[in-house]
């Protein structure tokens, strides 16, 4: 008597539903777009909190040591936040180019249609304006006027790489905590209404 053949175990659907208690970022159902703007959140969640000790490193402890070992994780982890809101809104507003896998962020800004960087400036203003951030003039050469968005975004861009292998010898400015990240996010949230709710949280 022959033995009988082991049926072979089905092989799972592309579309079978994902294990429970799988984040929907991953989840497939989720367009590329919107899984951008869940981790560029998740980013600027971090750099909430490591921007809050920063500033108690400088303005009530006065610790230096903190300072310096929070300012590095700052400045990184701030940087890529803009990088994959950049990201985000290029993919949302110029659909007929291919975003760039780049972390120079001003390749992304410069990318962008120019009624939406218009948008995200007026917006930047706006939170300069409503917080009282006053304009300073005659500013020395490594520091950057806090009104001149294309001039802070080409500061924060240098962050990534700066920050990171500073220990080499590389150039490493002062931590940035202007709103650019708040800016562009609220951008993308005026182009995406339903997504007010995954950033929950973080409107000033």
């Amino acid at each position: 008597m022959g033995s009988k053949k082991k049926k072979k175990p089905p092989k799972p659907s592309r579309s079978s539903p994902k294990p429970p208690g799988t984040p929907a970022f991953i989840a497939k159902t989720v367009p590329t777009e919107e899984a951008a703007f869940q981790w560029a959140v998740a980013f600027e969640l971090t750099s909430r909190k490591l921007e809050r000790d920063l500033v108690e490193a400088i303005e009530i402890t006065r610790d230096a040591q903190k300072l310096f070992l929070v300012s590095i994780p700052f400045s990184v982890n701030r940087a890529f936040t803009i990088e994959l809101y950049l990201k985000c809104i290029w993919a949302l507003t110029n659909r007929n180019v291919e975003v760039p896998p780049t972390h120079d962020l001003d390749v992304l800004r410069k990318g962008l249609p120019v009624q939406t960087w218009s948008r995200i400036v007026k917006l930047y203003h706006d939170h300069l304006a409503r917080t009282n951030t006053p304009r300073r003039s005659n500013l020395p050469p490594h520091e950057t006027d806090s009104y001149d968005l294309e001039a802070v975004v080409y500061k924060e861009g240098l962050g990534f790489e700066d920050w990171r292998y500073g220990f080499e010898g590389g150039r490493v400015g002062s931590a940035s905590t202007l709103p650019v990240t708040d800016a562009i996010r609220r951008a993308i949230i005026e182009l995406k209404p339903e997504w007010a709710a995954i950033a929950v949280g973080l409107d000033r």
